[in-house]
């Protein structure tokens, strides 16, 4: 009896490894998905910011945090109909990295 209950236990485990790591996978997938690339580096060019002065002005813990911000946003469609249209203004109204984007853009500029 002690064998079976051992196996049982042991299978037990087993099973919520393998679903609490089923859930992990899909959650990843369902938010950093390769089909939604970053935004945010492109609005930067249009304010006048590359990368590399993005890494140079900030702190990278915060670059990264807009990142994630920009992979997740819900504005997308807004963002993309921004980015078609010509002018520096206006993703303010929908962006959540808006300040963020305003402070690398200060800081590079003084």
């Amino acid at each position: 009896m002690d064998t079976f209950v051992t196996v049982a236990i042991v299978a037990g485990f087993g099973g919520l490894f393998l679903v609490g790591g089923w859930a992990v996978h899909g959650l990843w997938r369902a938010v950093i998905r390769e089909d939604r690339p970053v935004l945010m580096h492109r609005v930067l060019e249009r304010q006048g910011l590359s990368a590399d002065r993005l890494v140079c002005a900030t702190d990278i813990e915060q670059a990264a945090a807009a990142a994630r911000r920009c992979v997740v946003c819900r504005d997308r469609e807004l963002c993309l109909a921004w980015l078609e249209r010509d002018g520096k203004a206006g993703y303010e109204q929908f962006c959540p990295n808006a300040d963020f984007i305003a402070r690398v853009t200060a800081e590079a500029a003084g």
